[in-house]
């Protein structure tokens, strides 16, 4: 799949449509690891997306659904497979399973959620701003997890008067507050970080 949460949530959709088994996950292109099995291209749908959406917002709380995107900004490995399996729990069961922590799969997800969690505030509380000549304000960061998703709005509020950029250098990104909206940027840079 093309490595993005949409395109995640299309694989799962995939997964029950074509009655897949045995998933492993791969961004972009087949895993070496796989040399030996079939593979499924998954193109994103949003439509496709959108339906596995509803269907776990209609059984997890806002904080679980909440919870999965975080676990999938985690990177941690085999986030991807970690999720279906929670996935998989959350819709065979009848009840909600957020708290069943008995679960390795649930407790391996919050385990996830909790570091971006942590790692998104870590961002918020100690980015450092540099002023350039023509008045940007600009910081590189290299954070364990792909938190600027979830620390947009706090700098935006934060920073609202001053137009700012935040990249992340080790994922090739970045975001962009012009004084009215924030884009994501995707620039690259030859930066050596102190």
């Amino acid at each position: 799949y093309d490595g993005t949460y949409e395109g995640w949530l299309t694989a799962v959709f995939e997964i029950y449509e074509y009655k897949l088994n045995d998933i492993v996950f791969a961004k972009k292109e087949a895993s070496a690891t796989l040399l030996f099995s079939n593979n499924h291209l998954v193109t994103t749908d949003i439509a496709k997306a959108k339906r596995v959406l509803a269907g776990l917002k209609s059984r997890l709380s806002s904080e679980g659904l909440e919870g999965i995107y975080k676990a999938f900004l985690s990177e941690v490995s085999q986030i991807e497979e970690i999720m279906f399996r929670f996935v998989q729990y959350v819709f065979s069961s009848s009840k909600n399973v957020e708290q069943d922590f008995g679960n390795s799969i649930v407790l391996d997800l919050k385990k996830a959620t909790r570091l971006t969690r942590k790692e998104a505030h870590r961002m918020e509380a100690f980015v450092r701003f540099k002023l350039t000549k023509d008045q940007l304000y600009y910081a590189i960061i290299e954070p364990d997890c792909d938190v600027l998703p979830l620390i947009e709005n706090h700098f935006k509020k934060r920073y609202a008067d001053q137009r700012w950029l935040i990249y992340d250098a080790k994922r090739k990104y970045g975001i962009y507050y012009d004084l009215e909206n924030v884009a994501v940027v995707e620039l690259q840079f030859n930066f050596k970080l102190n």
